[in-house]
């Protein structure tokens, strides 16, 4: 559970600095062909589990009085749904929000929180994928390119660190 895990790390560390979440699920159904038990599942990993760990991590760091929690998330619901994920592109905006909301909730108490927004990178899943839907996403990035999962680690490791110490609430 996200207590257990919060708790496991005070004890070893001493106190919970930062806490990087990327537990999603990536599943590509259509809107229309998507029940509401398939729903309840996506969000409760999407969602529920962000909001989970995020809660219990802001409760610990907020009496130190300094911590950063780190929300990664795909791309949906940021500037289009991937054709076939709307699930995934409502549970994406909704961590967003739970972004900014934690932002608010925890900046009294020193602690910030920020979302990284991936594009499409080269994973196990992606190279699931079939070559046209590659290719399509590749075209779709301003870079050419997929992204490496050490750029979006990058980016988490930035948004975690002093030189964000003024950044909150932000997705990038």
């Amino acid at each position: 559970t996200a207590e257990e895990a919060v708790a496991t790390a005070t004890i070893r560390t001493g106190k919970l600095d930062v806490l990087v979440h990327c537990d999603m699920v990536h599943k590509r159904v259509a809107l229309e062909d998507t029940d509401l038990d398939e729903w309840d599942a996506i969000s409760a990993v999407n969602l529920r589990g962000a909001f989970a760990f995020a809660r219990v991590a802001l409760r610990a760091m907020s009496t130190y009085g300094t911590g950063a929690i780190v929300l990664v998330t795909p791309l949906a619901g940021v500037v289009r749904a991937l054709p076939g994920a709307d699930a995934v592109a409502a549970t994406t905006a909704g961590a967003h929000g739970l972004t900014r909301a934690l932002a608010r909730a925890g900046g009294p108490y020193g602690v910030r929180a920020n979302a990284v927004a991936t594009g499409y990178l080269d994973t196990p899943t992606t190279r699931a994928w079939s070559d046209e839907e590659r290719e399509t996403a590749v075209a779709a990035t301003p870079l050419g390119r997929a992204g490496r999962p050490d750029d979006a680690a990058s980016a988490a490791v930035w948004l975690a660190s002093s030189a964000a110490a003024f950044v909150t609430g932000a997705v990038l």
